[in-house]
């Protein structure tokens, strides 16, 4: 009894609270147009091994050995020119709280296994659908959505 009771008011809390935080988060999209993406290069990111090798033969007779090797990329961002209403932007991918923190848990395996940017693969000219929160700007292209970090706006 005393069990049914506590479940009822879970419930009813539940259902109190639901439209609040409908209210407090609404996901109201503005139309808006991919139109055009490019790679910028934000920086170079290298490693670099040595290895040593030291012998001796026996009294004042040694011999030393090392080889070095430094290999280097560059840091490309692909950054996205999209227009919403008069307003053009330009975004780049970013993570969710919830990604960044899953990358600081994981030591960043776990962005090997993020999804693809929504805008990934698509043509300028293509639809998109447009709605900014506290953690950034969301672009959402079919049931896909994907979070940003507005570079310029114009």
């Amino acid at each position: 009894m005393k069990r049914s009771i506590a479940m009822a008011f879970v419930c009813l809390l539940y259902l109190m609270a639901r439209p609040c935080s409908a209210a407090s988060h609404p996901n109201t999209y503005q139309d808006g147009v991919l139109v055009s993406f490019q790679n910028i290069t934000s920086g170079a990111q290298c490693s670099s091994t040595t290895t040593a090798t030291a012998t001796s033969d026996g009294p004042g007779a040694a011999h030393a050995d090392s080889d070095g090797h430094t290999t280097c990329h560059n840091v490309v961002d692909r950054h996205y020119t999209v227009k919403v209403g008069d307003t053009v932007f330009i975004v780049k991918k970013s993570s969710s709280k919830k990604g960044m923190a899953l990358g600081y848990a994981t030591l960043g395996w776990s962005h090997a296994f993020e999804k693809d940017s929504v805008l990934a693969n698509l043509l300028p000219g293509t639809p998109i659908m447009v709605r900014t929160d506290g953690e950034g700007f969301h672009i959402k292209v079919g049931k896909r959505e994907s979070i940003y970090t507005v570079v310029a706006a114009q």
